[in-house]
């Protein structure tokens, strides 16, 4: 798988599908497309597990998401892969892959995969060379293929391929449920074609679909064996097929162990959403707590502040106590001694004299003269 060369100027758009969760497959299939000198677009798969659905209904949705994009491209037609697509032998596929267009004049769709139901080679059902192209097979009257890893399909069909083979939702897994299954009845009425040999198988991986391990390129590649020219590494005995099988083989079992990592990391996931949970509660009551703490600790300090309001005049009195000092003891008066009383001898004594008042002296009148000088005018006696 050397041949590498781009395909300047590609003549159509080119379009594959693939799961956001599958990066391994993303890596295949670019590798692919850039061994074969493809240029082609990524579009997201509808996952299955985000959207709760059946896979095969992912698949669906899937499909007609890379058919809208084509429809929006403007292009006449265009090439669609799933991501687990991959070429039997490039070197073959080159040269088919740049007369794709000068098969659609004819045909609405060719198919480059097929897992082909009731094909014998070289009878009248296995179909019959189309038009003057020797790669190309038409579909037999009795034969179909089914698996949508790769087609060739033109933009004005989209539409009635969606109608009648995409248009009803999966909800229940059944026989004939599946989009390749429903366009087995436009095959042959609509002379659907398929590349001869096939060019693509689908490669062993873990199947989101089917939530298992599939290899259905094992089947390809005994179809591919019963066309000529045979491409070379379609043949299980080739060195270089089996060192492809080899290396297959690791990556499915390294999807596997993805897969399993991934569910490990949901359930660690649902673990830690409980944990969280179970802390957020815990976080609720402290915050209660806290808040009741809080309150507690307010009231507490209006309690105290209005004690310390209620002890200002006695503060204030301690201080002006304290400002003059400490009190003064007068000292203690002496005690008064009384003398006993004399003994009476004969009768009660007779009370002591009081002692003589003082002469009352009384003041001279003022002399004449000085009254009238202190009065301004003659006394009245001094007039008579």
């Amino acid at each position: 798988m050397q041949t590498h060369a781009a395909q300047d100027g590609q003549a159509f758009p080119c379009y594959y599908i693939n799961l956001k969760r599958r990066p391994d497959r993303r890596i295949q299939m670019e590798q692919e497309l850039y061994h074969a000198g493809l240029k082609c677009e990524r579009v997201e798969a509808v996952d299955a597990l985000e959207r709760g659905i059946l896979g095969a209904e992912a698949c669906r949705q899937s499909h007609r998401s890379a058919l809208d994009r084509l429809k929006m491209s403007g292009k006449p037609y265009g090439l669609i892969f799933e991501d687990d697509a991959t070429f039997f032998d490039v070197a073959v596929a080159q040269p088919i892959l740049r007369q794709l267009p000068a098969a659609m004049r004819n045909h609405p769709v060719v198919v480059l995969a097929c897992n082909m139901q009731r094909y014998e080679s070289g009878s009248p059902e296995s179909g019959s060379p189309a038009d003057e192209l020797s790669w190309l097979q038409a579909i037999g009257r009795t034969t179909s293929c089914l698996t949508t890893s790769a087609y060739f399909v033109r933009t004005d069909y989209v539409n009635a391929l969606e109608s009648q083979a995409y248009n009803l939702e999966i909800k229940k897994l059944h026989i004939g449920g599946d989009i390749d299954q429903r366009w087995q009845k436009l095959q042959n009425p609509d002379r659907w074609a398929m590349t001869h040999p096939l060019l693509i198988k689908q490669r062993a991986t873990f199947s989101d679909i089917e939530n298992k391990m599939v290899d259905y390129g094992a089947f390809h590649a005994k179809l591919a064996t019963m066309h000529k020219p045979v491409a070379l590494l379609a043949r299980q005995q080739d060195p270089v097929a089996q060192q492809l099988i080899t290396a297959a083989n690791a990556h499915a079992e390294a999807s596997l162990a993805i897969k399993e990592a991934a569910a490990a990391l949901k359930d660690t996931a649902l673990s830690l959403k409980t944990t969280v949970a179970q802390v957020a509660e815990a976080s609720g009551e402290e915050d209660k707590l806290k808040k009741a703490v809080k309150a507690h600790i307010d009231q507490s300090n209006e309690e105290l502040e209005k004690l310390e309001k209620s002890l200002g005049p006695a503060k204030i009195l301690r201080e002006i106590v304290e400002a003059q000092g400490p009190p003064t003891t007068p000292a203690p008066a002496a005690p008064v001694q009384l003398s006993p009383p004399a003994a009476a001898t004969v009768g009660l004594a007779s009370p002591a004299p009081a002692a003589p008042l003082p002469p009352l002296v009384m003041p001279a009148a003022p002399a004449a003269a000085a009254v009238e000088a202190n009065a301004g005018g003659p006394s009245p006696a001094a007039a008579a």
